[in-house]
């Protein structure tokens, strides 16, 4: 009698072990809420954690001419900012430089899906003492134009 009530007992526990179980292990795998980023909020998420080792990395020289002193993102902008050696300020080579520059970019499909999302680019560049020689901005619209 008393290794029948046993026998009892000890099925009554393990089916209620076996349904603990069960019930536990859809808890853990279930997620508890759903996540959702919009593409803009992932591609700024991505840049913004690249900036620092970006930026370790600089300045870094482009030609005999340029230097690349860092990269931030403010207001919808990534801001690229160059270090120019030797600029003759003419006004010809600073449309010629805003021509390429803005070819380059509106070619390139990375930098086109930042576009895309609203964020701009602005390469600055300054002389050696620092201080502001000119900017170019791309836009969306520039693109468009091309």
């Amino acid at each position: 009698m008393f290794k029948l009530n046993a026998i009892k007992i000890y099925a009554v526990i393990l089916m209620a072990l076996i349904t603990a179980f069960y019930f536990l292990q859809n808890k853990i795998n279930t997620p508890k809420e759903e996540v959702v980023i919009s593409l803009r909020d992932y591609l700024l998420r991505s840049l913004i954690s690249e900036l620092p080792d970006i930026n370790k990395n600089l300045p870094i020289k482009i030609d005999d001419q340029t230097s690349l002193l860092s990269v931030s993102f403010i207001n919808n902008n990534i801001i690229s900012i160059y270090e120019l050696i030797n600029f003759d300020g003419n006004i010809n080579s600073i449309e010629k430089f805003k021509s390429a520059l803005s070819r380059q970019v509106c070619a390139d499909d990375m930098k086109k899906k930042l576009l895309d999302v609203d964020v701009n680019f602005l390469n600055r560049y300054k002389n050696q003492s620092g201080d502001i020689i000119f900017d170019i901005l791309v836009t969306k619209e520039i693109c468009s134009k091309n």
